[in-house]
């Protein structure tokens, strides 16, 4: 189960460039922060879902921002990016 207090989850919903989805998927997969990605149908085309370690010294969200603005946005195929960070999770997903 995860131990939800010392990482932060987010999700990354990315717009390619037309037919760069699975390119772009590949690309996000590598980020060490990325637990998953899928490709979506709609407004955006990509759903990533990140997990940072919470920092004693930089907020959570600002750790966030740092990846998707310099690791995801910077993929070639990536045209725009929305973030969601939750204020509170739950799951009841079991590892």
């Amino acid at each position: 189960m995860y131990e939800m207090r010392r990482y932060a989850r987010a999700f990354v919903l990315l717009s390619t460039e037309l037919g760069k989805e699975k390119e772009v998927i590949k690309r996000v997969m590598e980020l060490p922060e990325v637990e998953e990605a899928h490709i979506v149908p709609g407004d955006y085309d990509v759903l990533a879902v990140l997990r940072v370690r919470r920092d004693i010294v930089a907020p959570s969200e600002e750790e966030v921002m740092d990846v998707v603005l310099d690791k995801i946005a910077r993929i070639p195929g990536v045209k725009d990016t929305h973030t969601i960070i939750p204020t509170h999770s739950f799951t009841k997903r079991q590892e």
